[in-house]
């Protein structure tokens, strides 16, 4: 399972293709992006595994993408909400 310090990045990656997607890259390249990241994925793995002095800064950056991702969906959720009512 790819786990960078507790931290899953299949979710991450998931969440990565479909901004990517929402912000206009074609859907046919999804599969191809998502086999990119996964790939990046596994390498940054095997770096933390190698040099794991690095650990707390890749938790670090991870943590936050996570926190994009979480905001740029909570703000979405306010937009879409205000444009209802």
């Amino acid at each position: 399972m790819l786990t960078i310090g507790g931290i899953a990045l299949v979710p991450i990656i998931v969440a990565l293709v479909e901004v990517a997607k929402r912000v206009g890259m074609p859907h046919e390249y999804a599969p191809y992006l998502n086999g990119l990241l996964s790939v990046l994925g596994m390498i940054l793995v095997q770096y933390v595994v190698q040099s794991p002095e690095s650990e707390t800064f890749v938790v670090l950056a991870l943590q936050m993408i996570v926190l994009f991702l979480t905001n740029a969906g909570l703000y979405r959720e306010v937009i879409e909400k205000r444009a209802e009512g």
